[in-house]
């Protein structure tokens, strides 16, 4: 799989079930230089997974927590009446803060 990315990076989530098949492929006696090319990951990539399995017993992602960084438009509507006075680079500020 290749992507043109440009200057950022890009990741993939690759299933459960592809990692265990390229791991098993390495327990058959692959390198992780041949599983790399057979699977198309990085070789970086298998050894982080074997870790993974290895220290946490699966192969699951982590489940990220995403915290809602929106502030909810009637409590900016409020903010901005009772400060109409603030600069918009200090309304960002404590608005930023009391999100957080």
């Amino acid at each position: 799989m290749e992507f043109d990315t440009g200057s950022f990076l890009c990741f993939l989530s690759f299933s459960t079930d592809f990692k265990q098949r390229a791991l098993d492929y390495i327990k058959e006696g692959h390198s992780h230089v041949e599983a790399a090319k057979v699977f198309d990951v990085g070789v970086r990539t298998l050894f982080t997974w074997e870790k993974n399995l290895r220290e946490q017993g699966h192969l699951e992602r982590k489940k990220r927590v995403v915290k809602n960084r929106k502030i909810p438009l009637e409590e900016l509507k409020s903010f901005v009446e009772a400060h109409s006075d603030a600069f918009l680079r200090e309304i960002a500020a404590i608005l930023i803060v009391l999100s957080l």
